[in-house]
């Protein structure tokens, strides 16, 4: 082993995390752990090169659509909350104003996780499964025993998966016009299941190629509910950065199949790196 993988196999081996924070900041982690394995394997960077391309155009995109939400917010409705109020009713503008943008801040993160899963799904979806094929091959996993699902499925399981977000948001959002409390706890609660969701859209490339559908990989994530949240975390954070993004979703798939190889390991109670990490590409 080169330097590269006797890292990620004595990373891999490290004890289990005692704390619910600390597993979630081990699936935070596991983009970078793709990163680490796909420089020391410059061929898989192949795989990476065509979804970053379309996920900058994705980023690009969904930053116009904020752009031009917080325009129309600022020149249409902000006035609404200042114009006419008395000196002693001013206060109640502001409160009534913040709870308008956490509201907006809802609708923008629904409209924008929805946008970015339906066009990474079509554009990007293929080869961030080819990636983490490539990487399974490379961990030693022998390749007649991988066992993708169909096309037709995947279709299926990802637009359920649409449907899920937009029934979340959705959800979120009527919730949010409840005074007061409403707002900040859509806020918290439609974040909370959007980085679910995305955790488990990774997830589901190593999980696909052992033939699990839908329902198994949901099951899968919430048996390690910290470790989906931590990588779902990242996910959906790396969509709001333009350009720099574009390259930790890519590594995210690497590192989904490393974080999950590393939480089957512990369940199965054996050392990750028993499975030899195959040299071939590495410098």
């Amino acid at each position: 082993m080169n330097d590269s993988t006797s890292h990620l196999a004595h990373l891999l081996d490290t004890p289990w995390p005692a704390t619910r924070l600390s597993r979630f900041v081990e699936g935070a982690k596991s983009p970078f752990w793709g990163w680490r394995l796909m420089n020391g394997t410059p061929r898989l960077w192949k795989y990476a090169v065509i979804p970053i391309v379309f996920n900058l155009l994705i980023t690009m995109l969904v930053l116009a659509m904020l752009f031009g939400l917080t325009v129309w917010f600022i020149h249409s409705v902000h006035p609404w909350f200042h114009e006419g109020w008395g000196a002693w009713t001013a206060w109640l503008g502001w409160l009534l104003e913040i709870g308008a943008v956490l509201i907006l801040v809802v609708l923008a993160l629904g409209v924008t996780l929805i946008t970015y899963m339906i066009l990474s799904g079509i554009l990007c979806g293929y080869f961030y499964g080819r990636l983490a094929e490539e990487v399974e091959v490379l961990l030693g996993m022998p390749r007649e025993e991988l066992q993708s699902i169909s096309i037709l499925a995947e279709a299926v399981d990802t637009a359920v998966s649409v449907a899920e977000l937009i029934v979340v948001n959705v959800g979120f959002l009527l919730f949010g016009f409840i005074p007061l409390v409403g707002p900040p706890v859509a806020l918290v609660g439609s974040t909370y299941w959007n980085w679910a969701i995305f955790g488990l859209e990774y997830l589901t490339y190593p999980l696909s190629l052992r033939g699990q559908r839908r329902g198994q990989r949901r099951r899968y994530c919430k048996r390690n509910r910290p470790h989906n949240l931590g990588l779902g975390s990242v996910v959906m954070l790396m969509q709001f950065i333009p350009v720099l993004g574009a390259v930790p979703l890519a590594t995210a798939a690497a590192g989904s199949v490393l974080l999950q190889r590393r939480i089957e390991a512990h369940e199965r109670q054996v050392a990750p790196s028993q499975v030899p990490i195959v040299d071939e590409g590495l410098s």
